[in-house]
């Protein structure tokens, strides 16, 4: 190794904080001093974000970066606005200007970069999605987007490759609303750090509410994060202009610490009596809070809730303990700077890159990959923070940047909206050579479902219906009616499948002259299950609530004649429920359904796949792989438990499903066309809801609609 080459030079160099390569980065804003430790912060927070992406098992708390990101965030802008307002120089648009210069460029980057990946990449159901969420990120909304879809009824967040721009939409609506916040309460001559501590606890409030009834709402909502990055804001007018009460405390306690730390005859020649013992000990306690925060959180856990407050206050520490505590030293080397500079690229390019694999692997991709996704976006982020961000950001003929940036965010955002407005575009060349996956392959979304049949709030207005999300304790009610003027209804009520099979039935329903209602909900909607479920009494008081609303609606309406209830089935006796309740739970749902003389029909799960279906596909960048087929026996068996179940549950008609999907010993994953009859592994498709129907459920459609006089 010849250690006087310029290469090795500058590679060992990285570890140097007082060479001079890479070049000084650019102060955090105008007015404010730079502190290298805050960049390497930064970087720890990226570092985190990216583990947690990339190897979800292994760094199961990384997301808690995002929080960091947010502190700082707050931070910095708020310095840059308090200097700004106190001499005078501060202007909106100058500093929106500066946002759209340091925040448009790697983001138009990302977004043209998956757009043309993707028209070779995706299929149509793939990029109308993507094309939404561009149009969503142009416009600083992912928040909002992602909120509306998120949950159990919609797609993995893996296979969204924009899914992370909901921070920078947070972000984004903070700096909207921030700025002119705090010019207005310069302007009344109010005072600022009253009113920061104030929003920022009404925001902490709202989030340890919200988490414990809607936890999509807390994790999207920017009511219920902001709290975050006003906390960076309060610690920065703290840091510029620090009240005599807390300058006094703090030496006091320095003392204290002091006196705790050091032998009595050290004391005063062991640290200097600068504040540094009480630095060093709030640098820890910050590493501490970080650490904890780190290794106790996954993404089970309710988050961000009161979980929150441990990555915010442990970077709040750090912040606060100034770029001369132990902590913050080990910061400043210039790797850390160096990963600190490139984070916002950094964080925007880890997450399509690693979606993309997963999305063309149609699952984890292999290890290796991952790790060469993650060096792909060190690489990618290193090239467009030279090549693209700061070419644009500094420099000559700001105003004008900005405004040709602003236009092609528009023109892209555009783009986003065309490709999902045209359904994905389904006739790209790269996507029409592969007919099975593209030709009649309609993939199921709740969307479809809207669009296909009437509006359920017309029909049962009464029913409450909200967001939903991933990690949530309490989940949606999802409601659909078809109507076709007649006296005669037919409900459909059960979990996520449940409106897996509304469609076919509701076509099916259509040609007989019977109206078809749907009603879903996350979990069993039976109200026996409530005891059974590990539900705090909140969530428990809600779920209550709403299958009280659920069965008054099956029992009031006296156009319902029959109730199919279709659930996931064997799945909720693998989570440790125990079979008498379960079965007790059923049994008091077709008691009250019968009492009102309704018909009752459950109806036998049909076959879970033991691979994601997407993987027998052929597809761009990937040829069809080589599966063991489903076979009947094992789904007999693996079923024999829960179909106990069901021949115990009197004046319920079962309703078999194994014959119809398992014909002869190997069962079907498509129809006799190629189209895939699910969507994963388990839940069908709209070719799979229609094979269900004909096949399935067609004859007690048919002898309802006969008893009622609709045929004969």
């Amino acid at each position: 190794l010849n250690a006087g080459h310029p290469g090795v030079t500058r590679f060992l160099n990285l570890f140097n904080k007082n060479n001079r390569w890479p070049p000084p980065p650019p102060p955090h804003g105008a007015g404010s001093a730079y502190r290298p430790d805050i960049d390497g912060l930064r970087a720890i927070a990226v570092l985190l974000v990216i583990g947690f992406h990339a190897f979800p098992f292994r760094v199961k708390g990384g997301f808690i970066g995002v929080d960091i990101f947010f502190v700082i965030s707050g931070y910095l802008i708020a310095t840059i606005i308090f200097n700004g307002l106190e001499n005078g120089s501060f202007s909106f648009f100058s500093f929106y200007v500066r946002r759209i210069r340091r925040i448009y460029p790697t983001l138009l980057a990302v977004f043209i970069a998956s757009l043309a990946f993707a028209w070779f990449a995706l299929l149509p159901d793939e990029y109308r999605q993507l094309g939404k969420h561009i149009a969503g990120g142009a416009g600083f909304i992912s928040n909002f987007v992602l909120w509306r879809e998120s949950g159990y009824f919609d797609v993995a967040g893996e296979t969204k490759p924009l899914l992370h721009l909901w921070s920078l939409g947070i972000e984004e609506q903070f700096y909207i609303v921030f700025p002119f916040l705090l010019w207005v309460a310069w302007r009344k001559r109010f005072n600022l750090l009253t009113l920061l501590v104030s929003v920022c606890t009404i925001s902490l409030v709202l989030n340890l509410l919200t988490y414990r009834k809607n936890l999509v709402a807390d994790f999207y909502s920017p009511q219920t994060r902001i709290w975050e990055l006003l906390a960076g804001a309060v610690l920065a007018h703290l840091v510029l202009h620090p009240p005599a009460i807390l300058v006094s405390l703090s030496g006091k306690l320095d003392r204290v610490l002091r006196k705790m730390i050091y032998r009595p005859d050290n004391a005063d020649s062991a640290t200097p009596p600068d504040g540094a013992t009480l630095r060093h000990v709030l640098a820890s306690l910050g590493v501490l809070l970080i650490a904890v925060a780190l290794f106790r959180l996954t993404k089970t856990s309710h988050f961000p809730g009161k979980w929150a407050v441990l990555p915010v206050l442990g970077t709040l520490c750090l912040i606060a303990s100034g770029e001369k505590a132990w902590v913050n030293r080990l910061l400043s080397y210039r790797a850390l700077v160096w990963i600190g500079l490139i984070s916002y690229p950094l964080y925007l390019w880890h997450y399509p890159l690693l979606s993309f694999a997963h999305i063309i692997n149609a699952g984890i991709p292999p290890r290796l990959i991952r790790i060469g996704a993650v060096l792909a976006s060190f690489g990618l982020a290193g090239a467009t923070y030279w090549l693209v961000e700061r070419p644009l950001r500094f420099g000559q003929y700001g105003r004008a940047k900005a405004v040709g940036l602003f236009i092609v965010m528009s023109a892209v955002g555009g783009a986003g909206l065309t490709v999902f407005l045209k359904q994905g575009l389904p006739k790209r060349p790269p996507v029409a050579a592969y007919p099975a996956a593209v030709s009649g392959w309609e993939w199921w979304t709740w969307d479809k479902v809207q669009k296909t049949v009437a509006d359920g709030n017309r029909y049962a207005p009464d029913l409450p219906e909200r967001p939903s999300g991933f990690g949530e304790t309490v989940t949606p009610v999802k409601k659909q009616y078809t109507d076709v003027q007649s006296d005669i209804t037919v409900a459909i009520l059960g979990d996520s499948h449940a409106p897996h099979a509304y469609l076919g039935v509701s076509e099916a329903n259509t040609l007989l002259g019977v109206n078809t209602f749907v009603v879903a909900k996350t979990g069993l909607p039976l109200p026996g299950m409530a005891d059974v479920f590990p539900v705090s009494k909140e969530v428990k008081k809600i779920y209550l609530r709403d299958m009280d609303a659920i069965f008054g609606t099956l029992t009031r309406k006296k156009d319902i004649k029959a109730v199919f209830i279709v659930t996931r089935g064997m799945p909720y006796l693998t989570k440790k429920i125990p079979p008498q309740p379960f079965q007790s739970a059923l049994q008091e749902a077709t008691d009250r359904l019968r009492r009102e003389g309704k018909k009752v029909f459950i109806v036998e799960e049909n076959p879970t796949l033991p691979y994601d279906i997407r993987m027998r596909v052929a597809r761009p960048f990937r040829t069809t792989p080589s599966l063991s087929p489903l076979k009947k026996s094992s789904v007999r068996q693996a079923n024999e438990p829960y179909l106990r179940i069901l021949n115990t549950v009197e004046g319920a008609t079962i309703v078999p499903t194994t014959d119809a999907f398992c014909p002869g010993e190997e069962c079907l994953a498509f129809d006799n066309k190629g189209v895939p009859l699910y969507i994963d592994r388990d839940h069908l498709s709209l070719a799979g809801s229609r094979f269900q129907a004909e096949r399935v459920l067609k004859p007690y459609l048919e002898a309802i609609a006969r008893q009622y006089g609709k045929i004969k």
